[in-house]
């Protein structure tokens, strides 16, 4: 939560920047376990929309891939978790870059393959949005570079 005020890590409003100087950087970890190794992508927040009922509909840049390091919760945050972390050498960073794709692959074959499941079990079309069949507007794949050391 670097450029943030102290208030916005103890579960008070995160600000967005007037440009990539100033917008919050946090560390996005989708993985689990939560505990030192665990990979992990440094992220900057280019947008975020916030819900009547307190959820967020939020747009990331994500950086560099990262190990985190030491975890802490921080007190009175609603379950906020704080992290140092360490950037990913080149070999790491090329090895988690083909980990996300073949993620991302999956995810739209489970989509697809649920799709004409649906198709099948109805008798019909279920209506796509281009000519291949499958829209891929949407979904992108984020390659990284690092200047680190091979890990």
């Amino acid at each position: 939560m670097k450029n943030q005020p102290s208030e916005a890590k103890n579960g008070g409003r995160v600000m967005l920047g007037h440009d990539n100087a100033t917008d919050p950087l946090f560390i996005h970890a989708n993985r689990g376990p939560l505990q030192p190794t665990t990979p992990a992508t440094l992220v900057r927040v280019q947008r975020c929309e916030m819900m009547a009922d307190g959820r967020a509909n939020v747009e990331l840049l994500p950086l560099a891939h990262v190990w985190l390091e030491k975890l802490w919760q921080q007190p009175d945050s609603g379950n906020l978790h704080m992290s140092q972390c360490i950037q990913m050498g080149q070999a790491a960073t090329h090895s988690m870059n083909q980990l996300v794709r073949q993620e991302q692959l999956q995810h739209v074959m489970s989509h697809l393959a649920d799709h004409l499941s649906a198709e099948q079990r109805s008798g019909g079309r279920a209506g796509y949005s281009s000519s291949s069949g499958w829209s891929s507007s949407g979904w992108s794949s984020s390659g990284f570079s690092s200047s680190g050391g091979d890990e």
